[in-house]
C-alpha cells in the first residue's frame, strides 16, 4: 500500500502524521510512506533578486522544518518513510503526485471549514479530492 501523507507543520498536518503513526494494522503491513511538503513559490521578482541558490536554500530549509518531525514521529511508530518537497500550488501538486506516484490512499489534515467559508475560501483538501481519480482521500480534522 501506498500512503501520501501531504505535510504543512500545521497542527492539521501534525494530526495526520499522528494518525497514521497510530494504525497498528499499517505498521504491520509495512505501507511505502511517503511525506510531502509543498511550498508556495517565491514570488518572481524577489526570486531573481535573492538569486536562484538563495531561493533554493530557503525551499529547502523550510522544507526540513516541517519534514523532520514527521519523519520522527513515523519512525518512532515503526513506519519506514521517504519526504520530498515540490514547489507549486498545494492542492495541484498533492493530486500530481498522488498520481505519479500511484498513491492508494491520500491521508491529510484538514481544516475542517464547512459551508460558505470552505466554498468562499476554498480548500485543499477539496481541490485534491476534485483532481484526484483512483486514490482515497482521507481528511483529518483536529
Amino acid at each position: 500500500m501506498r500512503i501520501l501523507l501531504p505535510i504543512d507543520g500545521s497542527s492539521f498536518s501534525n494530526a495526520a502524521v499522528a494518525f497514521v503513526a497510530s494504525r497498528d494494522t499499517l505498521i504491520l503491513n509495512q505501507p511505502d510512506v511517503e511525506l510531502l511538503n509543498v511550498q508556495y513559490p517565491v514570488p518572481a521578482r524577489a526570486a531573481r533578486y535573492a538569486g536562484k541558490e538563495r531561493v533554493l536554500s530557503y525551499h529547502e530549509s523550510e522544507a526540513k522544518k516541517v519534514i523532520k518531525p514527521a519523519l520522527a514521529m513515523l519512525k518512532r511508530a515503526g513506519l519506514r518513510a521517504r519526504a520530498k518537497y515540490v514547489i507549486g500550488s498545494p492542492g495541484s501538486e498533492v493530486a500530481r503526485v498522488a498520481a505519479s506516484d500511484a498513491a492508494d490512499l491520500i491521508v491529510m489534515g484538514s481544516h475542517g471549514y464547512g459551508g460558505l467559508r470552505s466554498t468562499v475560501l476554498g480548500s485543499v483538501a477539496t481541490r485534491v479530492a476534485a483532481q484526484c481519480r483512483n486514490a482515497l482521500l482521507f481528511a483529518r480534522e483536529k
